[in-house]
């Protein structure tokens, strides 16, 4: 193909039926165009990453990112993997970055959604306990149920064990990535496992407890992962589970890989 052949192809450069001009799209500028070629088209366009941890009434430090949408992909990802963690964590034999994997989806939602039309700016905010993506949008979120998502929801309940992420569906819509643990007796007194643990009393020990807890929070999470979470082997833990399906409280629904567990009171 020719240059002009593939923006044809991937709809870059259409044919406008009402002027009878052909020309570059919007989504065109946005994802190739040079900085100032895209300011000249929407001058608004722009994407705030901020840390705020010290500095709770400003900022403690700021991009303000105006530059197209693969170069405002890779800004974001450097802010965020200049100011957090990554913890260490492996599947199988490979190690893999849980940081990466949780804000690649965050921040690929984040300017993919994104309804550039409106002026409000994009904005991915860094404070103590949590990170937040806001945008405009004027379309539901396609990916909800996509793999996308499910990743989202199972590495940062091993990110940050005892939590799940949060998508707000407004006008402006939010990502909340929780980066503080909670403890497992707050988690207890705000659901249901109160009355639980109650109804199970001594047939349930701790760690089986802790295991009920995490497949709660993430349904597709693994014995590897909720090992790592509750820190017991993962033989330790596998045991626990056949425990947890004799005593009906769990059911395994699908296969090992892509199933997901059913909790059964």
């Amino acid at each position: 193909m020719t240059d002009e052949e593939l923006m044809r192809s991937a709809g870059l450069f259409k044919h406008d039926h009402q002027t009878g001009k052909d020309g570059y799209s919007l989504a065109a500028v946005l994802l190739l165009g040079k900085d100032d070629v895209i300011q000249s088209v929407l001058s608004h366009h722009k994407t705030d990453a901020i840390l705020r941890v010290e500095n709770t009434d400003r900022y403690d430090d700021r991009d303000d990112i105006r530059t197209n949408l693969i170069e405002s992909y890779d800004c974001l990802m450097a802010f965020i993997r200049k100011h957090l963690p990554d913890k260490f964590y492996q599947e199988g034999e490979q190690r893999i970055s849980l940081r990466d994997r949780i804000f690649r989806e965050v921040v690929g939602n984040m300017l993919i959604h994104r309804e550039y039309a409106n002026a409000f700016p994009a904005k991915l905010i860094i404070d103590k306990e949590r990170v937040f993506a806001k945008f405009f949008k004027e379309i539901g979120r396609v990916d909800e149920l996509g793999s996308g998502v499910r990743n989202t929801f199972k590495y940062c309940s091993i990110y940050t064990p005892g939590t799940k992420p949060e998508f707000i569906e407004d006008d402006v819509f939010k990502t909340i990535i929780p980066l503080k643990a909670q403890d497992i007796k707050t988690i207890v007194h705000e659901s249901k496992w109160e009355e639980v643990r109650r109804k199970v009393g001594e047939k349930l020990t701790d760690n089986q407890f802790k295991i009920l807890v995490a497949m709660y929070d993430n349904p597709y999470i693994s014995g590897r992962e909720i090992a790592v979470i509750i820190n017991i082997s993962e033989r330790k833990t596998e045991t626990n589970i056949a425990k947890l399906k004799r005593m009906d409280l769990i059911t395994r629904i699908g296969p090992a890989k892509g199933g997901y567990w059913k909790i059964n009171i």
